[in-house]
């Protein structure tokens, strides 16, 4: 294991007692089946939805040391892919990650390294960069994402419509989809989010990559996402947030 890894280890283990996973399954609507489980950092306990891990994201943000807790959660979640795979019969399990991580030099050979420690192929992996910040070094994320996605790791551009998102980004990054932030299935019955919604679905199927709606929370919704051409989609309405523990116990 290399350096970085050592680091990170050290760094957080005195929060593995304090952090754990929660899961919310993402499916597919044609087939109402779960194609993946997007892993979501949350307190450990009775408290375990609550502000603490948002606070530790920011102030590991602001010091710089947001990437070990990426590797962190993405081994975490490696560990619990077969278990969840077992009963729900999920692709891959996506874990969010930082403009700032997907540009450090030794990102992907950590990720690598995080694989290769829980036996598992990249396709088991989707790397969701959020789009809170935006992407200081253009050249460097290509080039990284670029060699993810070579060993079978996809790469989505999260939050997309929202903070720093750019359409010229869809023609240079060497993403496989796209999830569509939350307020556009809020606003799915306004005229014109709904307009750009059905653009972005066209859109997507001509540079072949995939598409996911997020936030869906009713049958309503639901139904008008499929109408439009969705295909893929993550809310309350399927499943809400779940512990490893609890996950497991419903068979969808």
């Amino acid at each position: 294991m290399n350096s970085t890894i050592n680091i990170q280890t050290l760094f957080f283990a005195h929060h593995d007692k304090e952090l754990q996973l929660f899961y919310q399954l993402q499916f597919n609507l044609l087939t109402n089946n779960p194609i993946s489980a997007e892993a979501l950092l949350r307190s450990a306990g009775d408290k375990a939805i609550n502000e603490a891990p948002y606070k530790l994201l920011n102030n590991t943000e602001r010091s710089g040391r947001i990437e070990y807790l990426t590797y962190w959660i993405i081994n975490k979640a490696l560990s619990d892919f077969d278990s969840i795979y077992l009963v729900h019969k999920i692709e891959h399990i996506a874990v969010n990650v930082s403009p700032s991580d997907i540009i450090k030099k030794d990102f992907v050979k950590n990720v690598l390294a995080l694989l290769v420690k829980n036996n598992k192929h990249g396709k088991c992996l989707v790397l969701e960069i959020t789009e809170k910040l935006p992407i200081a070094n253009l050249r460097n994320t290509i080039k990284n994402i670029t060699a993810l996605q070579a060993v079978g790791v996809k790469v989505v551009l999260d939050d997309f419509g929202t903070g720093y998102t750019s359409l010229p980004l869809l023609g240079k990054l060497p993403i496989a989809g796209i999830k569509l932030d939350k307020v556009f299935s809020d606003n799915i019955e306004d005229k014109k989010y709904r307009a750009i919604s059905e653009c972005l679905i066209d859109l997507t199927k001509k540079l072949d990559i995939s598409i996911l709606i997020e936030g869906i929370e009713n049958q309503r919704v639901h139904n008008i996402a499929l109408h439009m051409g969705f295909t893929r989609s993550q809310g309350f309405h399927y499943h809400c947030p779940q512990s490893k523990k609890e996950l497991l116990k419903k068979i969808t």
